[in-house]
């Protein structure tokens, strides 16, 4: 197997490579200071983002079709699929969110939807849980993430490793799924649903159309989320 394979099953890792990455890197430096273990424990949305950009860079080295926006769809893309697909995940993921929330949390006030907001918000860093700041960090999340996930995993087991397309793709439903386990049970399994549907908009037309419904995602529900507050 050519390293690109191997960079493909590292990207699925992603969530123990974040996780080896602030062990070895972030905790020893935050010991050191005053006050850093106050930061570390507000810092695994950065080094999330650090994890996906370093596999991103090792991609475009290693696996270099993933450069191109329609992999890794295996069948001819238009610019027009890309949008219908990225239009359809968006619609069904939101969906999802919003629907799934409301069975998970309840109503908007229960204590579990407050709880999970509480604990989503603290992981976020200060200078991005409000304004133009936290649009930009999400945007750049759903970025890296479908690069990384629908790109070069997906791209990697369907090329690389040859699996058939539906074990391809229910496996990187479930590590994208399973990447945000920090937020719980629920969220993984809403994850894993949502992750299928970009999957799907990846197949459809290219890894680059589900960064579009990802990225319209997070920007709608962090619309909805600043207008419930004002509310």
């Amino acid at each position: 197997m050519n390293i690109g394979g191997i960079i493909g099953v590292a990207a699925a890792c992603a969530t123990i490579l974040q996780i080896i990455l602030m062990g070895f890197i972030a905790y020893p430096i935050a010991r050191r200071r005053p006050g850093g273990m106050e930061i570390f424990a507000r810092s695994g949305f950065i080094w999330w983002i650090v994890t996906l950009l370093l596999l991103g860079v090792l991609g475009l080295v290693f696996l270099p079709d993933s450069r191109s926006w329609f992999y890794p769809s295996q069948h001819g893309v238009s610019y027009g699929c890309m949008l219908m697909g990225a239009f359809v995940a968006f619609v069904v993921c939101l969906a999802v969110e919003l629907v799934g929330e409301r069975i998970l949390l309840g109503a908007y006030d229960s204590k579990k939807r407050i709880a999970a907001n509480a604990k989503y918000e603290g992981a976020l860093p200060r200078w991005a849980r409000s304004g133009a700041a936290q649009y930009i960090l999400l945007m750049l999340v759903a970025l890296c993430e479908e690069f990384v996930f629908r790109a070069l995993v997906l791209g990697s087991l369907l090329h690389e490793w040859e699996l058939p397309k539906a074990v391809a793709a229910g496996l990187v439903a479930i590590a994208f799924g399973l990447s945000h386990w920090y937020y719980g049970v629920r969220q993984v399994a809403l994850k894993l649903i949502i992750g299928s549907a970009l999957v799907w908009a990846a197949l459809f037309g290219g890894w680059v159309s589900a960064v579009l419904a990802h990225v319209a995602l997070n920007v709608a529900l962090t619309a909805i989320s600043a207008w419930r507050r004002r509310a």
